[in-house]
């Protein structure tokens, strides 16, 4: 904590003059916002609670456990599966961080098949294929339980070392990467 005392107020004053005003600061520690005014603190941070969350992008942010979670889009009644709608449920699974990443490409691929069919975008998809878009929508009320740390490195100390290590590979229907952090106390 000691070394973030000062960014809030470091960070305020470089991005004004810029003509950026940063506002609706929320932390899980107290010493970090004693500089900034309540003015400029998100609404949510009247009290920190267990269920204190905050939301942006698609993430939703468990403050006193200091953890990520998934928040799904909301539900719509749909009366027949076509191109159109799996791409519109696919593009409300917004991930900036990449948590769930393998779970999209998921149904992004189903849309890739539905695309190869060569239907129009209001054209209901076979069967085969709607079943499998019910099953993998389905599947995605599960997110929810899924808990993502956001501070990588533990301790209170500067690491030693810190080594990042990246993975990739590809196929024909999609391709990844993965980034790890290796620190050493």
């Amino acid at each position: 904590i000691p070394r973030s005392q000062g960014l809030v107020t470091q960070s305020r004053k470089t991005l004004i003059k810029g003509g950026y005003n940063l506002r609706r600061f929320i932390a899980n520690h107290d010493d970090i916002l004693k500089d900034v005014p309540d003015s400029d603190r998100a609404s949510e941070l009247k009290v920190i609670t267990p269920a204190t969350e905050s939301r942006a992008l698609g993430i939703k942010w468990l403050v006193q456990s200091d953890q990520f979670q998934y928040v799904r889009a909301p539900v719509e009644g749909v009366v027949q599966t076509t191109k159109r709608h799996i791409l519109r449920q696919v593009s409300k699974l917004y991930d900036p961080l990449g948590l769930i990443r393998p779970v999209v490409i998921k149904g992004r691929m189903i849309f890739q098949e539905a695309t190869k069919l060569l239907l129009s975008w209001d054209d209901p998809v076979p069967q085969s294929l709607a079943c499998s878009w019910e099953e993998w929508w389905r599947a995605l009320d599960t997110l929810q339980d899924l808990r993502f740390p956001r501070c990588l490195l533990g301790g209170s100390s500067e690491p030693s070392s810190a080594e990042l290590h990246h993975f990739s590979d590809g196929s024909e229907k999609a391709y990844g990467s993965c980034s790890n952090l290796r620190s050493v106390d």
